[in-house]
């Protein structure tokens, strides 16, 4: 039996693992991770459902760019990797690009604050195969540490992951890249809590991909 919370589970066994002790029981190391490149693939027929749409919401020539910024809040430490909507707002007034709202749970109706036009879709994005298709159909998703960041990167979609100082043991530390998911690009709070140095980072940088015309990485 393997599980993946802290409690073993009750019926009978002759085994039982932790999810996250299978690496040292393999001996597994960086080296011997799997290669990095994508693989999931969305359905095709809800690819074609959510590019129906983004080309009627939205102008094809901009940069479509889907934000996540709070994961689960019974996450035991979404308090640090999930960011406040006053200062992620603070992103939304780029342009000209198409922000598109990854956002799902209660967290969503926090672009009630904002007067930026920014694509809500959470209602739609019922289940794991809805967001995939969307994502499919975006230039880059800009998330914190949440189910997303793992699914765009098993994707292969370009990912900005915006990281908290003392991260999820997965992201490591003192790198920008990602041994887990090619696609992926970390920031990373320099400070503990100091999360307008992380937004002011991927705002420059979004910045420059925008007056470059160059695809993100």
């Amino acid at each position: 039996t393997v599980y993946s919370g802290a409690v073993r589970p009750s019926e009978h066994y002759d085994f039982a693992c932790s999810l996250h002790s299978l690496p040292m029981i393999f001996r597994s190391t960086e080296s011997t991770i799997p290669e990095k490149k994508s693989y999931l693939s969305p359905s095709p027929k809800l690819v074609r459902k959510w590019k129906r749409f983004l080309d009627k919401s939205s102008d094809k020539n901009q940069y479509r760019v889907g934000i996540v910024w709070a994961g689960n809040p019974k996450h035991h430490n979404d308090h640090n990797r999930s960011i406040p909507f006053r200062l992620l707002k603070k992103l939304l007034d780029i342009t000209p690009l198409t922000w598109v709202s990854l956002q799902t749970g209660d967290r969503s109706q926090d672009l009630h604050q904002t007067y930026r036009i920014v694509l809500d879709v959470s209602k739609e994005l019922r289940d794991y195969n809805e967001t995939a298709a969307m994502v499919q159909n975006l230039d880059l998703v800009i998330t914190v540490d949440s189910s997303v960041a793992h699914l765009a990167g098993a994707l292969g979609k370009p990912t900005w992951v915006l990281l908290p100082f003392a991260p999820d043991w997965r992201w490591q530390l003192d790198r920008e890249d990602c041994p887990w998911y090619e696609s992926v690009r970390l920031f990373r709070q320099e400070k503990v809590g100091n999360w307008m140095d992380v937004l002011l980072r991927v705002r420059s940088e979004l910045q420059n991909l925008i007056a470059n015309r160059e695809k993100p990485i």
